[in-house]
């Protein structure tokens, strides 16, 4: 039953951080719209998701030996969920950057957490790895689908509240998933 968890934890980290970097598409537009800013402003928003994941993607290594690979896969499930649903809540400029900021470390943090898969699943490994790897461009269609279904009617808040749920589901599996 932990394999399921494991497997589950990393299909919905996986798709919320398709979702998440798809979303960049809609949300340098619509957001920049709201938040009254200027083509470079908006612009940021893009590359500031970016420059989060390369801080993640350094801190992974240490991270992990200091800490272990769980809680970093935890805390990435953790840091999607909340910095997306705070960057539906932004009203400024920079707490908005901020908040795309941090769901970038999470992106950049999402590589050990493959690697606890590929070591936990075992014989299961093939399969597992198949399914999470799969769920980052199912999770970019999803976005897509749900900004062409919802955009014009809920607007950019509504569409990154919903787009950050799938990575607290991930952190729920992912507590229930086996020590390492």
């Amino acid at each position: 039953a932990w394999k399921f968890y494991l497997i589950a934890a990393g299909a919905s980290i996986q798709m919320a951080d398709g979702m998440q970097e798809t979303l960049l598409t809609f949300l340098a537009q619509c957001a920049s719209g709201s938040l009254s800013l200027n083509a470079s402003q908006g612009a940021m928003i893009v590359a500031i998701i970016f420059l989060g994941e390369f801080f993640g993607a350094v801190l992974t290594g240490p991270l992990s030996d200091a800490f272990g690979r769980k809680k970093i896969t935890i805390s990435t499930g953790f840091i999607l969920t909340i910095f997306g649903l705070l960057a539906a809540a932004s009203n400024g400029y920079y707490f908005f950057l901020g908040t795309r900021f941090m769901v970038g470390v999470a992106g950049g943090l999402y590589p050990v957490n493959f690697d606890l898969y590929a070591e936990l699943l075992g014989s299961h490994r093939a399969i597992g790895l198949s399914i999470t790897t799969a769920c980052f461009p199912l999770g970019a269609v999803l976005c897509t689908g749900a900004a062409w279904l919802w955009m014009d009617s809920f607007g950019w808040r509504f569409i990154t509240t919903i787009l950050s749920l799938p990575s607290a589901l991930g952190l729920i599996a992912m507590i229930y998933a086996v020590e390492e």
